[in-house]
């Protein structure tokens, strides 16, 4: 497929991926909130008393109390690299509709798994390290929030692909020659 043609394809559905994202946001963040707060105040002695969700489309806030202590932490952030994920899985030639959603799926529940993971880290670290300003730990979830959209996709829309170039098999290098 030519780059002009996978550009066009990736900024389309960019555009609609973002509206998707933005419209599903709130209450994405409503089940971000309910999962954090129990997990936290399950697994680890942190206390989350309250969480709150504000605001509409990408400017939604994500209010913890925490021990106390209101931290606000902006929910269109972290989320996203949802929406660059599934622009890239849209923009993919050649892979049918069939994988494209299944790497959807999949996809989303990683995504599901690192966003919650994210939280609970970032309010551990604010809590326990008493930070009012992101500090190394948020720097190095949001690196790795950043570059995270690129290896699902390749791992969920080009396996075999991946798997011979890093094993060594490069195409047509291994026919052997009569």
């Amino acid at each position: 497929m030519n780059r002009r043609v996978f550009v066009l394809r990736f900024v389309l559905v960019a555009v609609l991926s973002l509206a998707i994202v933005g419209l599903l946001l709130k209450p994405y963040t409503y089940v971000l909130s309910y999962v954090v707060s129990a997990g936290l105040n399950w697994r680890t002695p942190l206390t989350v008393s309250q969480s709150v969700v504000k605001g509409n489309w990408f400017n939604v806030t994500l209010k913890f109390v925490c021990e106390g202590r209101p931290m606000t932490i902006p929910a269109g952030w972290v989320v996203i690299n949802l929406a660059a994920f599934a622009a890239l899985v849209g923009a993919t030639p050649g892979i049918g509709w069939r994988r494209a959603s299944r790497a959807l799926g999949i996809g989303c529940g990683i995504f599901f798994v690192w966003h919650v993971v994210q939280l609970s880290a970032l309010l551990i670290a604010a809590v326990s390290m008493n930070l009012t300003r992101p500090a190394g730990v948020a720097r190095l979830l949001a690196t790795v929030g950043v570059v995270l959209p690129f290896f699902v996709w390749l791992f969920l829309t080009r396996p075999p692909q991946i798997f011979q170039y890093l094993g060594g098999q490069r195409g047509d290098d291994n026919v052997e020659e009569s």
